[in-house]
């Protein structure tokens, strides 16, 4: 009977291993049976790593996006993902293969906030492995020398060696068609608790090791004691187990005293082996390890290299690779995982290369590069920082559009906001990143708004390139040409000019005189400095030239005081208001300095008393009064020639910029040099920006509209106004939208006042000097190294506390053409512009007026009849 049971029993349990045997083989059979697709993407890191990264802060990266992946893996059951490294003769790329969409998504988020946005994502439709065919391709695969339970090489130490760099080093220079591949294929699994007692046991007796004979007799031990007869021993064992677990069982107090195992570990170290198993319950993945190498004469040299990368994974006390066996190409193409069966572990165990590996021991394997030391490494220069939603949103039509912010694979527009705008733009980068571009499309757009949508918004652009001009009238709407809220002004001709006059002043009171004049003298001091840089004006010539412009601007005022202000008048001391061409006229002509004095009472004007009663008359008694008076006028003859003699010798102004401000109307200067000179271009626009911020001023609260002034290579009109317009301009709703090439450029108050009251910025490629600044600026988001190699038409912006980065598009399409173009051009000179004989002839006949006695009739002089 006993025999019989006993029989019974065998029987039983050899059924029940031909079951979970054949169990076994029917999933493994099925498994290969499977034709996953998968979804394919790559990892682009970037050139340059934060320099917080580049030991322990990178280490951590590391760890937590494969501690993060366990988790999120997880979650969808026991999905896999195979994480490779792609070869050829011209790149170098890392590849994530994923068996579902939703674990690709999730290694895509996971990946992004492990490394902070700093890598990129690319979906691939093609597979690279699919390019290897059997008869040139050479496969290993490596497997754990000791059980999986016991650690490869530690993250800490990373600092020292980087097996992943390693690899990258091997599989580098590949020639004509060599392909290589590096897959570690990974699916999460579970550790039986049973492993990590025995582990623990052995280490503790002698620090012993386990292998998987140890835990399979275990199991077999405990499967055979539950056959029917020996039922009994089965429940012993199984309290026995128990009152092991609930006390403090030591293995080394059975062993006798003269037994070599019976040794002393220290706690720490007791401590640390058992961290490590934690680890390794805590978050394991079934994996496979393959190398793949193709088209290769010297393939076991490069799986060499690479065998040699992987011998760094280990230290004297722990577990290490080994090269197990050739794989399959078939295996390879399917990132195929060996299905694991706790019951039936044998095929695993002696067929299969197949492991046990921790998020931490994967991170070794495959991770980013902390530098790219090879540039065949597929990488990104430049960030892509993403944006916030308040960026994202356009809540009214004065919102511009800044461009497309690209992060996480995903696109959106950005704009900045009317409040944002009213504490200016900024745009820095050398030539050629793109800056006309998007400022060109920040004119149109408030072109468009106000023609098109009605917006009350004016603008005034200074272009000191001219194609820049004709490029925006080019775009301009249809509407735009019968419009008047649109002017052109152009300094191409050569017979035509418009006119504007710093020294008219009718209406002004003595304080905006003296602001003006002060204003007027800092621009032409600064443009004269251009050619004599040591002197300027020189000690004699700043006291001419500024009570010279005071006494021209006064003299209108005082003019109408004595001869009435009637319409007759107004439009005469208008037609023959002096300019400053007439500036060296009344230090040439006593006939003109006495008629000009004659209607100032020069003893209400103290300054102009000392000057003209005091000051002149000792430099007119100096021997060298012709030498002075010779000096004064070549200075002024330098801003008082060419195209800039007609413009600044007209005395009335072609376009009121009153009444562009109030009216909101749109005037667009070509100030291109090649036209007015370098110092023209510089002073014209310099005068045209302040009589912007002086009218913008005398305008009540109640009436102002937003004005944006829009100057291209600004440095050239920077002065003393740009930066108080800078920190005062907003409460005037004034806005600038200013652009140039480097810091260096801008003196040290616009520079500061640009740091310190413009709330956004917009920053192009730039140079090494203003790296360290822009960095800092964007907040270390980008690095000094990325700002100097940002890709044409792409940016990074600073809105108030956000950055982001952008790419601006080409600008868009012509509207109008050239014969168009001009077309509007002719017409703007027609309704603004004097003929060049008719400025001549203004200028003889100011001057033969003030010879005259400055009548106040509107009949011809003299010399006109």
């Amino acid at each position: 009977m006993e025999n019989r049971i006993f029989q019974i029993g065998v029987i039983a349990s050899l059924l029940v291993s031909i079951y979970f045997i054949v169990r076994y083989f029917v999933r493994l059979y099925l498994t290969k049976l499977n034709k996953e697709v998968g979804y394919l993407m790559q990892i682009i890191p970037p050139k340059y790593q934060q320099e917080d990264t580049n030991s322990r802060g990178y280490r951590f990266a590391v760890q937590r996006f494969m501690d993060n992946l366990t988790a999120c893996i997880s979650k969808f059951g026991y999905e896999r993902a195979s994480f490779e490294i792609h070869a050829d003769k011209d790149s170098i790329r890392f590849i994530v293969w994923t068996s579902t969409k939703k674990i690709q998504n999730l290694i895509k988020l996971n990946l992004f906030s492990s490394y902070q946005d700093r890598v990129q994502i690319k979906e691939l439709d093609e597979d690279f492995l699919g390019k290897f065919v059997e008869r040139n391709t050479q496969i290993v695969e490596y497997k754990q020398k000791k059980h999986f339970i016991y650690p490869l090489m530690d993250l800490k130490d990373f600092d020292s060696v980087d097996p992943v760099q390693a690899v990258l080093s091997s599989i580098t220079g590949l020639i004509n068609d060599e392909k290589a591949v590096v897959q570690v294929c990974l699916k999460p699994t579970k550790i039986e608790k049973l492993i990590i007692k025995k582990a623990k046991e052995h280490f503790r007796v002698g620090k012993s090791e386990i292998n998987w004979s140890t835990i399979y007799f275990e199991k077999f031990e405990t499967y055979f004691a539950f056959l029917i007869p020996f039922f009994p021993i089965a429940i012993l064992k199984m309290l026995s187990g128990i009152g092991r677990s609930n006390s403090q069982y030591d293995p080394v107090l059975l062993l006798p005293d003269s037994d070599p195992r019976k040794v002393t570990i220290e706690k720490d170290e007791l401590s640390d082996f058992s961290n490590h198993l934690a680890e390794k319950y805590k978050t394991p993945f079934n994996s496979v390890i393959r190398v793949a190498v193709s088209n290769s004469n010297r393939s076991e040299e490069l799986l060499d290299g690479i065998n040699q990368a992987f011998e760094n994974l280990k230290t004297e006390t722990q577990n290490k690779l080994i090269k197990k066996e050739k794989g399959t190409l078939k295996e390879l193409k399917q990132r195929f995982i060996f299905p694991v069966d706790n019951i039936f572990p044998f095929y695993n165990l002696f067929f299969t290369s197949q492991g046990v590996y921790s998020s931490r021991e994967l991170s070794m394997l495959f991770h980013l590069p902390q530098t790219i030391l090879n540039s065949n490494i597929e990488h990104y220069v430049v960030p892509e920082i993403p944006a916030t939603k308040s960026v994202k949103r356009r809540d009214s039509k004065s919102d511009l559009y800044l461009g497309v912010n690209k992060s996480r694979g995903k696109e959106s527009r950005v704009y900045l906001n009317s409040e944002n705008r009213k504490r200016h733009l900024v745009i820095t980068g050398q030539t050629g990143t793109g800056k006309s571009t998007i400022l060109k499309k920040f004119v149109l757009q408030d072109i468009d708004s106000r023609l098109l949508d009605g917006v009350k918004r004016g603008l005034l652009l200074l272009d000191p390139h001219e194609d820049f001009f004709i490029d925006i009238l080019e775009r301009i709407p249809n509407s735009a040409l019968n419009s008047k809220s649109l002017i052109a002004w152009d300094t191409r001709s050569e017979d035509k000019y418009f006119g504007f006059n710093p020294l008219y002043s009718v209406g002004m009171s003595e304080r905006d005189i003296d602001l003006v004049v002060d204003s007027n003298f800092k621009l032409i001091e600064k443009t004269i400095r251009r050619s004599n840089p040591k002197n300027g004006m020189g000690a004699t010539g700043k006291p001419m030239l500024i009570n010279a412009m005071k006494t021209l601007m006064v003299f209108q005022n005082e003019w109408l005081r004595v001869n009435g202000h009637t319409t007759e008048n107004m439009k005469l001391v208008s037609k023959y208001a002096p300019t400053l061409l007439d500036v060296k006229s009344i230090f040439s002509s006593e006939e003109i300095e006495q008629t000009i004095l004659s209607f100032i009472p020069i003893d209400r004007y103290e300054d102009l008393r000392s000057f003209w009663h005091e000051t002149l008359p000792t430099y007119k008694e100096s021997k060298n009064w012709p030498e002075i008076k010779q000096g004064f006028d070549n200075k002024l003859s330098q801003i008082l020639t060419g195209i800039l003699l007609y413009t600044f010798g007209q005395s009335e102004n072609s376009v009121n910029i009153s009444s562009i401000i109030r009216n909101s109307k749109l005037l667009l200067v070509n100030l291109a040099s090649q036209n007015i000179g370098e110092e023209g271009m510089s002073l014209l626009g310099s005068l045209l920006m302040s009589k912007v911020w002086f009218e913008a001023k005398r305008i009540k609260s109640d009436e102002r509209n937003p004005f944006t002034v829009y100057a291209d290579e600004f440095q050239n009109f920077a002065n003393s106004d740009f930066a108080t317009a800078l920190s005062e301009a907003r409460k005037f709703k004034l806005e600038l939208i200013l652009a140039h090439q480097f810091f260096r450029q801008l003196p040290d108050e616009v520079f500061h006042a640009v740091m310190g009251n413009v709330k956004s910025k917009i920053y192009y490629r730039c140079g090494i000097e203003d790296a360290p600044v822009i960095a800092k600026e964007l907040q270390g988001k980008v690095l000094e190294q990325e700002t100097v190699e940002v890709p044409e038409f792409n940016a990074n912006v600073k809105v108030g506390e956000d950055v982001f980065s952008i790419y601006v598009s080409q600008e868009r399409s012509k509207n109008l053409s050239n014969e168009q173009v001009e077309e509007y051009v002719n017409k703007s000179y027609e309704n603004h512009a004097m003929s060049k004989e008719d400025v001549e002839k203004l200028i003889n006949s100011r001057r033969n007026w003030f010879v005259e006695g400055c009548q106040s009739y509107l009949q011809p002089t003299a010399s006109e009849q």
